[in-house]
């Protein structure tokens, strides 16, 4: 699975538009870099509007917290939402050209999911074999 350009999915019904589907496109290393380096860039732009005062208050919120359980963060917090729509959709049943600017939050949310899970599956993808990934 080497070059990601010929592999999608086959259509995926979306689960909240009954009759609705999408197609995604496996992403490239240097696409989820890039989607990686955007999202860090707007975290670190965020960070560096807070106020001393609140950058206060959050370390010692995280003093506090040092023995409660960890929570592992979900793998798309690592990435920029819209790099992964423009590059990830192949294909809709919607009118029109594709568009990821057009999309409402809730199936932006779930796009952005399946082409994760597609372009960096888990450990638990594999095993569930829940990549339904064709080659075209």
């Amino acid at each position: 699975m080497a070059r990601v350009s010929t592999i999608t999915t086959e259509r995926i019904p979306i689960p909240h538009e009954p009759g609705e589907w999408m197609r995604f496109q496996m992403l490239s290393y240097l696409t989820l870099d890039k989607s990686r380096k955007v999202r860090m860039a707007e975290l670190t732009a965020e960070t560096a509007t807070l106020s001393k005062e609140t950058i206060a208050q959050i370390r010692e919120e995280l003093a506090a917290a040092k023995n409660a359980p960890v929570i592992k963060a979900e793998p798309i917090q690592k990435h920029d939402r819209a790099t992964l729509l423009r590059h990830g959709i192949a294909e809709w049943s919607y009118e029109g050209a594709v568009d990821a600017e057009d999309l409402d939050d809730r199936t932006a949310d779930w796009a952005a999911r399946e082409i994760l899970a597609l372009s960096e599956p888990t450990d638990d993808d594999l095993k569930k074999g829940s990549l339904r990934a064709i080659a075209s």
